[in-house]
């Protein structure tokens, strides 16, 4: 693996870890801008703080666990199913009200989990499917 490639996995680690370490410093920090508490915890917290700290905490154990993959497999990964997900991702919680509650409504955070959940499952697929293919290319001597 050249150190370049290697470099560029751990940058993206690092910024999604600054992300994920800012969000949890303001996880439970009071609105210094914002006067009403209420307002500061539905248009701060849940709509804004919340899905980022839980969706850049499963998306970090994500990219660590592909700073292992080899780059021929890494980089369509990061080009293709990461980028597509990662907009899907914010359509769908984008659109979930923060003010909606009930016994079956689901909250941005949760819906975070969620989209990072199916990225796991894609990315796995996705790195068996390469992975696969590559072995099968060697054997063929392509």
């Amino acid at each position: 693996m050249k150190k370049n490639d290697l470099v560029s996995k751990i940058v993206l680690v690092v910024v999604i870890g600054v992300t994920f370490f800012w969000s949890w410093l303001n996880f439970d920090a009071e609105c210094k801008n914002i006067p009403d508490l209420t307002e500061c915890l539905y248009t701060h917290k849940y709509a804004f703080i919340d899905p980022i700290f839980y969706g850049t905490k499963w998306l970090l154990i994500i990219l660590i666990a592909m700073v292992c993959v080899p780059w021929r497999t890494y980089k369509p990964w990061v080009l293709t199913v990461l980028p597509i997900s990662l907009a899907i991702s914010l359509l769908l919680i984008s659109n979930i009200s923060v003010y909606s509650s009930g016994v079956m409504s689901i909250s941005r955070a949760q819906m975070a989990v969620n989209c990072a959940v199916v990225l796991a499952v894609l990315s796995i697929v996705f790195v068996l499917a390469s992975e696969w293919y590559q072995r099968r290319k060697e054997r063929a001597g392509v």
